[in-house]
């Protein structure tokens, strides 16, 4: 096998902020990162030729293996980990089937020896200067004469233990009755948690006072000119020039959140004239936080002097919350916001056994598992303020007020059976075995929670498309001319479609926009 292990201090001592194993792996030569660590290749290769294992156990998220192969969907900690190793030539045969590069992580375990320790880091908002972006788009809060900073206040403890494994010996032969269980049995314990309330600054396009009533201004060699658009359409025939109440609706509730806190700043260029008169960015920072729980346990016994067993689980939870990473907090301030969690458990059991002087076996049993929940407590009454629909008022250019229509799960279970034998026939070792693993993919979905209505204005209907013109905005550009149309189909609810999705059930029935279930498996030998 060709590669490199990394062992003990060098585990501890390198100063990982994010107390992930994983980022130790970006450290060695061959790892190319652009970004963040989850970016990450080896060697040049792609992301799909990567495996990585904790005991034996697939960590990855086969759903994504392909394009996010360097992620762990099981966590490595530093405190927790005993052994690094990454192989990239010749890996062993027991995992021949895996991939080009194997990336293994091995547990710490207990010894004769009772041993622990205790950390905890900390980051804070006082200790951090503003963003340049808070200082440019934020006011200072009252009494303060610098823009708000972004909270950040990052909190990871936890501790380690580990040593001989007590038990009952119940005075047989003599001897006391509990047996310290040096030599005999071992255990290992790790605990972390990680919290950090977080914010993220956001900016937002709304529409100036003036466009929500329909007074539309646009810039001419003669300076900024306005229009009534419902003046424009009260003097056509046969059109709507009064707005739909819908869209008012939705209009007033976003204008009526921009009042509880951020700025409103004018669109401006360099030199610090409005280059957009109908627009404004709104800028605000929701806040959340995270919550992550990350527990190893490891035990080992010695049942004979030529076999020995091994039990470690991995259970970590990324408890649900604000899910900023998929740009689901809320919209505005007020409005619905939107969470992400997982149960992440690993198991792994192997027996290693001694057959006279020269041949070594293990057999091992790996299985990882855990449901990731995307948005779980969306429901059609997060749209009850929009009469039950997703009205797309992004026609006119500015940001709607939803942060999502869907809601998604998934799981990955592998089952894993490996079993490699090393042989010593003199100077000589020769190794073989085999592997036969399981893997799962399990999900359902909501793609859509309730219909979308789109808004604009067709060519074909002349007379609506038409009144928009040189004639009634004199002076007007035509993309100031399309920009127009689209603010006034967006304030009267002119539909251009209506989309909603019907799907084949277990019941062989179709219904509008159900939950979806897939099951797919996939077995690999090698």
């Amino acid at each position: 096998t060709v590669g490199t292990t990394i062992t003990g201090r060098q585990i501890t001592e390198t100063p990982i902020a994010s107390r992930d194993a994983l980022d130790l792996v970006g450290l060695l030569p061959g790892t190319a990162t652009v970004g963040r660590p989850r970016t990450s290749s080896i060697n040049g290769l792609p992301k799909g030729s990567l495996s990585i294992t904790i005991d034996g156990v697939d960590v990855q998220d086969n759903v994504l293996r392909s394009s996010d192969g360097f992620f762990t969907y099981v966590r490595p900690r530093v405190d927790a980990i005993d052994e690094v190793t990454v192989s990239t030539a010749n890996p062993g045969a027991e995992s021949g089937g895996d991939g080009a590069v194997q990336i293994k992580f091995v547990t710490r375990r207990g010894t004769n020896d009772y041993t622990g320790g205790v950390f905890w880091q900390h980051r804070n908002t006082a200790l951090n200067s503003a963003y340049w972006f808070n200082n440019r788009d934020l006011k200072p809060l009252p009494g303060q004469t610098d823009a708000p900073r972004n909270v950040i206040q990052l909190n990871q403890y936890g501790g380690r233990f580990g040593g001989p494994l007590p038990f009952l010996n119940f005075g047989e032969g003599g001897g006391p009755m509990v047996n310290s269980g040096k030599n005999r049995s071992f255990f290992f314990f790790n605990y972390e948690e990680f919290r950090q309330p977080e914010s993220q600054t956001r900016t937002r396009t709304v529409l100036t006072p003036d466009a929500q009533a329909g007074i539309f201004k646009y810039i001419t060699s003669g300076g900024t000119q306005q229009v009534n658009l419902y003046q424009i359409a009260a003097n056509t025939p046969g059109q709507v020039a009064t707005v739909d109440p819908s869209v008012a609706a939705v209009l007033a509730r976003i204008r009526s959140s921009l009042g509880t806190t951020g700025t409103l700043t004018n669109i401006v260029n360099s030199a610090g004239a409005i280059t957009d008169p109908n627009r404004q960015l709104y800028n605000f920072t929701p806040s959340g936080g995270q919550l992550r729980k990350f527990l190893a346990l490891r035990f080992d016994v010695n049942i004979t002097k030529d076999h020995s067993f091994e039990f470690i689980t991995n259970q970590q939870e990324f408890v649900p919350s604000k899910d900023f990473l998929n740009s689901q907090d809320e919209r505005f301030p007020g409005l619905p916001a939107y969470s992400q969690g997982s149960v992440r458990d690993s198991y792994s059991m192997a027996l290693r056994s001694t057959f006279g002087k020269s041949i070594v076996n293990e057999a091992r049993y790996a299985i990882s598992t855990g449901l990731s929940t995307f948005s779980p407590e969306i429901s059609a009454a997060d749209f009850a303020y929009s009469k039950g629909f997703l009205l797309s008022i992004d026609a006119a250019s500015i940001t709607t007020p939803y942060s999502r229509n869907s809601s998604s799960n998934r799981n990955t279970p592998t089952y894993d059976f490996t079993n490699n034998v090393t042989w010593i026939a003199g100077n000589h070792s020769i190794g073989f075995g085999g592997q036969i693993k399981l893997i799962r993919a399990e999900s359902s979905a909501i793609g859509r929670i309730v219909p979308t209505i789109s808004f604009g204005l067709l060519s074909a209907d002349s007379a609506a498309f038409g009144m928009f013109s040189t004639t009634t905005m004199p002076g007007a550009s035509s993309g100031q001319l399309t920009e127009a149309r689209n603010l006034y189909a967006t304030l009267i609810g002119r539909v251009t479609g209506y989309t909603s999705t019907a799907y084949l059930t277990a019941d062989g029935t179709y219904k509008e926009n159900a939950e979806q279930s897939r099951l797919s498996k996939q077995y690999t030998y090698g």
